[in-house]
């Protein structure tokens, strides 16, 4: 007796809603859609789909097996993917999750020359402030800007960066903020992703005595696109509280000016994150190792 025939068809007609639906997605009848369910039930000696003319609905039984054969089909077509692959050049999307300013500059090199080297291989790059899930999504991986990661992710660890505060030169020649606590009295640039934005305080720390300490500041502008920021800043806008990863070429090239590096003691750490998963799409591997051998990041 094969413990394999009915389950695909079962778990299709589930999904899509009848018979006929499944029929036309596996290209066959709907009289063997019915053939294949009812061996089925046959063999485990259950019912798991009561019919009707408008719809199927799942027994108790039918939702514990349809649950689990789910998982399992999916897990087998991953499986055929793998040996596929194993047989061919790279090819293929593979679907990133970036962060909003790093991703449009400093992510896309990599991407760029993976690209170059496996020309069948696609990138399709979602930018967004929010935390996609991965596991729930059908996203391959993500970097990610953060202090911590969800456990139920495999996180490498990349590149580190501190907080710079900064400024345009034209801003610091007419404000001359001397000393740190004159950010307090300065125009300045905020972070937020609220549209009625509450006081905002930076963190700083002492050099002398390393306590660390807040200063509420005065914004102008806020905005949730720290790229927005940092063209407000090269504006004369404000004073700008930021990671280096979104300043460092401004302040090399002499555009933006950072002030009071000693009283800074925040980092930001970027990850590479995907899932938790036992197969890996071989493009997505090679793209991973990529990035952690090549030193892009």
């Amino acid at each position: 007796m094969d413990k394999w025939i009915g389950i695909q068809e079962f778990v299709t007609a589930t999904k899509y809603g009848s018979f006929t639906s499944a029929a036309e997605y596996l290209g066959t009848t709907k009289s063997n859609i019915s053939k294949k369910i009812t061996y089925l039930e046959t063999r485990l000696g259950v019912t798991l789909l009561h019919r009707s003319n408008r719809r199927l609905v799942l027994t108790s039984a039918g939702e514990v097996y349809f649950e689990h054969s789910a998982k399992l089909l999916k897990t087998l077509e991953q499986n055929d993917q793998l040996v596929i692959e194993t047989q061919e050049h790279l090819s293929g999307p593979i679907v990133i999750s970036l962060p909003p300013g790093i991703g449009e500059s400093l992510l896309m090199e990599p991407i760029c020359k993976f690209q170059q080297l496996h020309p069948d291989v696609t990138f399709v790059t979602n930018v967004s402030i929010q935390c996609i899930d991965l596991v729930e999504q059908p996203f391959d991986l993500a970097f990610r800007l953060s202090p911590t990661i969800d456990p139920n992710l495999i996180a490498r660890p990349l590149r580190r960066a501190p907080y710079r505060l900064c400024a345009s030169p034209r801003f610091i020649k007419t404000h001359s903020p001397n000393e740190i606590q004159d950010i307090t009295r300065l125009p300045c640039l905020a972070y937020s992703d609220q549209l009625s934005p509450k006081s905002v305080a930076w963190s700083f720390k002492n050099p002398q005595n390393q306590q660390a300490f807040q200063l509420e500041i005065n914004a102008c502008i806020y905005s949730d696109s720290v790229t927005t920021l940092v063209q407000a800043c090269h504006k004369h806008a404000g004073i700008l509280f930021c990671s280096d990863f979104f300043v460092a070429k401004h302040i090399a090239e002499g555009s933006l000016v950072s002030l009071f590096e000693e009283w800074i003691n925040n980092e930001n750490q970027l990850w590479l994150v995907y899932p938790d998963r036992k197969s890996v799409k071989r493009r997505v591997r090679a793209f991973i190792d990529f990035v952690l051998e090549t030193g892009f990041l």
